[in-house]
């Protein structure tokens, strides 16, 4: 996961607002304010050649912040298991819409999308169970009934945040829980965070 291509803090498909900086570029989530200290006294004394290497590292110090921040960002996940996935066949999981966010930097935008129905249908069909849109009769005992959801945000200062899902799979026939899993994603946008919390929650599926 890289956090450099963009400004330290995610743009939602919310309007964002763009401070603009001599070397970087904020994209903030509309309601949050970047504060900005006044240049000390005793850079006046600087000479431009001085000042301007002192302001060129400024962006490096920031990548770096954000590196050590972001790579221990998102918490393990957690899962509880109640029977072997192998005994299914088939499994309903609802349509989902389209999650779509803007990322950016230097002026230069771009859209990240993902339909989290098909990112989980990709997920399972690796371990052998197959979408359905229906239970057929006669085929409840080898069906599951999946639900999922954002659960949860946690901030990160000066990062940003993280977005938690939690996925429940039910035996179509005992309607029991078979399998619940919550996980963190943090990525360079709430698309992104969607797909990476989605992939390590359902890791531990067996």
């Amino acid at each position: 996961m890289s956090i450099f291509s963009i400004a330290l803090l995610k743009k939602s498909t919310a309007s964002a607002m763009t401070i603009p900086n001599p070397t970087v570029k904020f994209a903030l989530r509309a309601g949050t304010a970047l504060k900005r200290s006044p240049l000390p006294s005793r850079w006046a004394s600087l000479n431009s050649g001085e000042f301007n290497k002192m302001k060129n590292a400024k962006p490096l110090l920031i990548a770096l912040i954000a590196a050590l921040l972001g790579g221990c960002a998102t918490l393990p996940p957690t899962s509880t298991q109640s029977a072997d996935i192998a005994k299914y066949r088939f499994v309903v999981i609802e349509a989902t819409p389209t999650v779509s966010s803007i990322s950016g930097s230097g002026g230069n935008l771009s859209t990240r999308e993902i339909n989290p129905a098909n990112l989980i249908e990709g997920l399972l069909l690796k371990i052998g169970l197959v979408r359905v849109a229906t239970v057929a009769s006669g085929t409840q005992e080898q069906a599951l009934l999946l639900r999922w959801g954002i659960s949860g945000r946690r901030d990160i200062p000066l990062v940003g945040y993280t977005q938690e899902v939690t996925i429940l799979l039910l035996d179509a026939h005992s309607q029991q829980s078979v399998y619940k899993c919550t996980a963190e994603g943090f990525g360079s946008t709430e698309a992104d965070d969607i797909r990476e919390a989605i992939t390590s929650c359902l890791s531990g599926l067996k």
